[in-house]
């Protein structure tokens, strides 16, 4: 494997920028502003190599190389670029920070050398007498004040609002109702669905919301999901602690939230969270009820990247879509809402199968996606579902193809069969682009993908596999 040293320029110029973020190389520490960021140690290994060669495009197998010491799984990489997007805020598809180039791998979008400007601290001074009886007289008041708001009718929280120290409640008018104050700051806030949320909601159905809250904190490091009453007392605190063991390896965490979907039942509002191992796989899906308690729905060999609920003349169901390790396939898990706890289908006694601590039912149905050409022409190691989309006619699935520039869009039924499907806008640009570099040998109007139908390999409740032909729609669209 060919490795490439670190660009030797970049040592004379420790202190990078971009955006509101520092990177100081010397003291291996990442900045907003004058706040140190907390980011685990591969991860800011990437981020740093990234940074000495920001000139170029670093290839996931030179990551392998310079950051894990030539570990085999590119899936290792795309994690930590993931972990990374999440603590800058990044947008894969609009990066302001890393950039995916397909094919080729990442470039880190830096600016100009900056220097981590130095805090002044004052020293400290005497309080006079006259402050001390004011201030006691401000808590005084503070203290009517919230005895009062306690013991009063509260007003309708209509909206909730984060920062990495606290979660803070407002009226209709704008108008702060309560403050929670964090015990431990979070981390910054992440791109896509997880990002920092919090979420008005009434789960128990008594008229009354709750403000639900999806946060990562910094220390220790990880995902929590809060509940909270309309008064802002805290009503129960979800953090993931779930010990699965697949093959020899045996896992407890650290967990990362994904995805999650409300799903009413019986007047009520439960839960559904999409929980991931932080390198990549394991992955599962818990049932979070009104009153806290959980229980998991579905467990899988893979990744969980979308969630959602759906309602048909058959059933309820949760869907779960992501990436399946062992086939290396986009996967759908089809689980029935108030059917019994599943593990994803995996080949008996490989390194995949699940051997303690997970369901022993199986979804309703289990779907994997082919692998396009240009996906298997890229440097991406498999193709992954990212979306789930309803239509009144039914659902899209849209898949990740070749690192986040191109996908296809696989549409079904109201009942959930598989009807077509297409490739995004941009499918044809890739495509000629993967013909000018030799990846792909005919030409995108002679491209047999456009015709020919796609295979989905279906497993059924019994664990019975079956191959159902997909037409394609028509280029173009």
């Amino acid at each position: 494997m060919n490795s490439h040293p670190p660009d030797s320029g970049s040592v004379d110029q420790p202190v990078l920028r971009f955006g509101e973020f520092r990177l100081d190389l010397n003291l291996r520490s990442l900045y907003r502003g004058t706040d140190r960021i907390h980011v685990t140690p591969k991860p800011l290994a990437a981020l740093e190599y990234l940074a000495r060669n920001r000139h170029r495009v670093v290839s996931k197998a030179e990551l392998l190389e310079q950051v894990w010491g030539g570990v085999r799984e590119p899936s290792t990489v795309e994690q930590a670029i993931r972990q990374l997007r999440r603590v800058l805020g990044d947008d894969a598809e609009n990066p302001r920070y890393i950039e995916t180039v397909a094919g080729e791998g990442y470039r880190l979008m830096a600016e100009t050398p900056a220097q981590v400007p130095e805090v002044k601290v004052d020293p400290p001074r005497q309080t006079p007498r006259r402050l001390i009886v004011v201030l006691a007289a401000l808590l005084l008041a503070l203290a009517a004040f919230v005895a009062f708001r306690h013991f009063s009718k509260p007003g309708k929280v209509e909206s909730a609002s984060l920062t990495r120290n606290s979660v803070t409640a407002l009226d209709a008018k704008g108008d702060v109702l309560w403050t929670y104050p964090f015990q431990t700051r979070l981390r910054d806030p992440g791109g896509g669905e997880m990002a920092w949320t919090a979420q008005i909601l009434d789960l128990n159905g008594d008229g009354v919301p709750e403000v639900l809250v999806n946060a990562g904190f910094v220390d220790p490091p990880t995902d929590r999901l809060l509940c909270f009453s309309a008064r802002g007392k805290l009503l129960w605190d979800y953090q993931p602690v779930v010990s699965l063991k697949f093959g020899d390896w045996t896992v407890s965490g650290p967990w990362i939230f994904d995805a999650m979907s409300i799903s009413p039942e019986n007047g009520r509002q439960s839960v559904y969270l999409a929980v991931s191992h932080n390198t990549w796989w394991p992955s599962f899906v818990v049932k979070v009820a009104p009153s806290g308690t959980q229980q998991i729905a579905f467990v899988s060999a893979g990744n969980v990247r979308a969630m959602h609920r759906i309602q048909t003349r058959s059933g309820t169901y949760i869907l779960a879509a992501g990436i399946n390790n062992e086939y290396g396939q986009a996967s759908l898990a089809i689980l029935e809402q108030d059917g019994p706890a599943a593990t994803s289908p995996q080949t008996p006694g490989s390194r995949y199968q699940c051997l303690q601590g997970c369901p022993e039912g199986r979804p309703y149905r289990f779907i994997l996606f082919p692998r396009s050409e240009l996906s298997e022409a890229s440097d991406v190691p498999y193709n992954i579902a990212i979306r789930i989309d309803e239509r009144p006619e039914g659902i899209s699935v849209s898949t990740d193809e070749t690192g986040g520039t191109g996908g296809a869009q696989y549409d079904f039924s109201r009942e959930l069969q598989p009807e077509r499907v297409s490739w995004g806008d941009n499918w044809g640009q890739i495509h000629r682009q993967f013909e000018r570099q030799g990846r792909v040998k005919h030409t995108f109007e002679h491209c047999p993908e456009r015709t020919t139908p796609a295979i989905l390999r279906i497993c059924d409740q019994n664990g019975k596999w079956s191959a159902v032909s997909v037409p394609r729609r028509p280029w173009p669209y």
